[in-house]
């Protein structure tokens, strides 16, 4: 019987196929999408509980550590490491050729027409950038500078919104930085608590190979929107247009 876990693997590599067939993309964003399908069922293969119970914890994860987080720095020398963790390399070194293939393929958008149109009373007209995450997306109409980013990074669970993006209903990057430096802090607050987790577990032999990634990637995230309030200019809105 097929797992979930495999059904999804073959869902997301069925995206990465239909791109490869047609030897194109449409836009920068669905290749960049491709790829990081296949960066993160790299990730999912390359952090599996080990299987090899011939080595310590500080063995393994001094290993793992070697092992690129990212599969563009993914190279046979990585195989015997792969191994010695008890790890089948056959999917890894599958997904890596994958993965060259697709940065290979062009970018070739589709010519399109612009089509003039009215706005109702309460329809959107302009797009502001999320504080948070970075999108784009619609903004109310209301005063000068005061409309808000509408809710986005959400799913829909019995009638409720559910997980909506810290970002949602606040005013957005072009008109002001003030709730992206509540979220800086935000984020320094979780990198603290990880660091000190870590170090008190660390000492234990604990594999803590996924929370050094959060870490890493908090420390990142943390320093990219740091310079983005450092360079920060206030800015017009993106007019919405409609396209044929």
């Amino acid at each position: 019987m097929t797992s979930l876990n495999e059904k999804l693997t073959t869902a997301r590599l069925a995206k990465v196929d239909e791109a490869i067939e047609q030897k194109m993309f449409y836009t920068k964003v669905a290749k960049k999408q491709a790829t990081e399908i296949l960066n993160n069922l790299f990730s999912n293969a390359t952090s599996k509980e080990f299987e090899s119970h011939d080595l310590s914890d500080e063995d393994r994860y001094s290993i793992s550590c070697d092992i690129p987080f990212d599969l563009r720095f993914f190279k046979v020398k990585h195989i015997p490491l792969l191994n010695k963790l008890g790890i089948d390399p056959k999917f890894p070194l599958q997904l890596k050729d994958l993965d060259d293939l697709v940065r290979s393929l062009p970018v070739i958008p589709v010519v399109r027409k612009k089509v003039t149109f009215k706005a109702t009373k309460n329809q959107a007209t302009h797009l502001g950038t999320c504080q948070v995450c970075g999108r784009l997306h619609k903004v109310s109409r209301g005063e000068v500078d005061s409309g808000l980013v509408a809710k986005h990074g959400y799913n829909v669970d019995n009638g409720y919104f559910n997980q909506v993006c810290y970002g949602a209903e606040q005013v957005p990057f072009e008109v002001s930085k003030d709730h992206k430096e509540k979220y800086i802090i935000s984020l320094e607050s979780t990198l603290d608590s990880l660091i000190r987790g870590v170090s008190k577990t660390v000492s234990q032999g604990i594999d803590m190979r996924k929370t050094k990634i959060r870490i890493r990637m908090l420390e990142s995230e943390i320093g990219y929107n740091k310079k983005q309030c450092k360079e920060w200019v206030k800015k017009d809105l993106t007019p919405i247009q409609r396209w044929a």
